[in-house]
């Protein structure tokens, strides 16, 4: 199960890998010719919190690269999340010609309303810059839907008043875009709510604890949303045996989203048979991601 659960991370990783070799070979890193004469070089990563999924990915895709190019160290690097990589590589260049950096096409829209009130917490400041999109990861719905043990909640509007287990404001999805959702799309704030950035895992553990009413919950997929890779939180809660029930992202939400930021969210259907006692397709947001 798991060597299967591992191929199916690097399956979704090296989706658009037509274009990471030729980056690696022709572009950045030059042909074959000589290759046996080559220093090691070094091209770090940096992805997200161990166990989210892609880190693990990485280090297979790493292998690979090994293969081809016995010279060249593909080498991912655990990080706080997506928020932390794209602020860190803002502000050191110096890392610019050897690092590369998982995100999202919504963290660079989002970057240049840096400082606004929603975002103050996460991007306290604009970021402009025009980044080089290598090779895409996959489409991820993390922090874009909910999975509670309490049946009365059915819609995210009904999380309104309730203790609301997030993940760490480092990250984009798990934490970010889960904030940006409930503020933007439905007036869900720590104003009138009780939010907590916990970390996907210990949002999850929180809610079978009782401390926590409802957990963010993530998964991956392709472009075409055919092969769905459900994130570890999920299989954590599946692992309890206790009764789950799923809260699905509204169209309208998404649609304020993008009319405030002009960012490229979106909506995917979760057909039957993906998640654990789920009888019903279910309606969640998502956006793409890169490195």
């Amino acid at each position: 199960m798991e060597q299967r659960r591992a191929w199916r991370v690097a399956r979704l990783t090296m989706i658009g890998l037509v274009l990471v070799w030729p980056l690696l070979v022709l572009g950045m890193l030059g042909g074959e010719a000589g290759a046996q004469q080559r220093k090691p070089e070094t091209v770090t990563v940096l992805r997200c919190p161990l166990g989210c999924g892609i880190v693990e990915g990485d280090t297979i895709l790493g292998s690979f690269v090994a293969k081809e190019h016995p010279w060249l160290v593909y080498q991912p690097q655990e990080t706080p999340g997506y928020i932390y990589n794209v602020r860190e590589m803002a502000k050191s260049n110096s890392r610019w010609k050897n690092t590369l950096f998982g995100t999202e096409d919504t963290v660079i829209q989002l970057g240049a309303h840096g400082g606004s009130p929603e975002l103050q917490e996460f991007l306290p400041e604009p970021i402009k810059i025009k980044w080089k999109l290598v090779f895409g990861e996959a489409w991820w719905t993390q922090g874009m839907w909910f999975v509670t043990l309490d049946p009365n909640l059915k819609k995210i509007s009904d999380l309104k008043g309730k203790r609301i287990g997030l993940g760490l404001r480092s990250q984009s999805d798990w934490g970010m875009d889960a904030r940006i959702f409930l503020e933007v799309g439905y007036g869900i704030t720590p104003k009138n709510s009780d939010i907590r950035h916990l970390g996907p895992v210990q949002a999850s553990e929180a809610m079978l604890d009782g401390k926590v009413d409802v957990a963010v919950m993530g998964m991956g997929t392709d472009p075409f949303g055919k092969n769905w890779l459900v994130a570890g939180p999920m299989r954590l809660l599946e692992a309890s045996g206790r009764k789950l029930y799923y809260i699905g992202m509204d169209k309208e939400a998404v649609e304020k989203v993008n009319a405030k930021y002009g960012t490229t969210y979106m909506t995917i259907t979760v057909p039957v048979g993906t998640l654990p006692q789920r009888s019903d397709p279910l309606l969640v947001g998502v956006d793409r991601g890169y490195t």
